[in-house]
């Protein structure tokens, strides 16, 4: 812009309406559309709604470890109680861990994912060693365990509650 004028220069006055009104000889169309463009049309790109962080670093609830401690005690002396040792009992395990794991589940604790172990034998040898290992929390994360014993059954049942951010 010229100082004695007040006026644009022509050359100056077309390059600036060319950057920003392209010329009616030029006509160029693109069409670019992202993941972003969906959600700000209101749509999803996986078709069930978008979804969002939280930036929620806490729980709003934590189990408590008495309740899990339940869940395993229930579950175990409901399976148990008027059965008697043998070598088939050893497929049992697995449905007694899910069955644990799903009434978990059913406190309804929010990001918490649960993991069941289920250890089981003879009372007449009950020499077993059990070791896990996980990066734990000792404010979010939690379990509980129970041994149940009869005549001829011993079995160990832990629920680990762990928080997942």
């Amino acid at each position: 812009m010229s100082v004695a004028t007040g006026k644009a220069s022509s050359s100056t006055q077309q390059r600036r309406s060319s950057l920003i009104e392209p010329a009616a000889s030029v006509t160029r169309t693109a069409m670019i559309l992202t993941s972003a463009q969906h959600a700000r049309d209101g749509q999803s790109h996986l078709g069930t709604g978008s979804l969002e962080n939280t930036y929620q670093l806490k729980p709003q609830r934590v189990p408590k470890s008495c309740l899990l401690q339940k869940i395993v005690q229930d579950v175990l002396t409901e399976h148990l109680s008027d059965r008697v040792y043998e070598e088939s009992l050893g497929t049992l395990t697995k449905t007694l861990a899910e069955q644990m794991k799903q009434r978990a589940k059913g406190l309804a604790v929010q990001r918490y994912k649960y993991v069941a172990v289920v250890v089981l034998g003879p009372v007449t040898r009950t020499s077993a060693s059990l070791a896990s290992r996980c990066v734990w929390n000792p404010a979010f994360d939690t379990f509980g365990e129970f041994t149940f014993r009869n005549n001829s059954i011993t079995a160990t049942g832990v629920i680990y509650g762990l928080y997942v951010e």
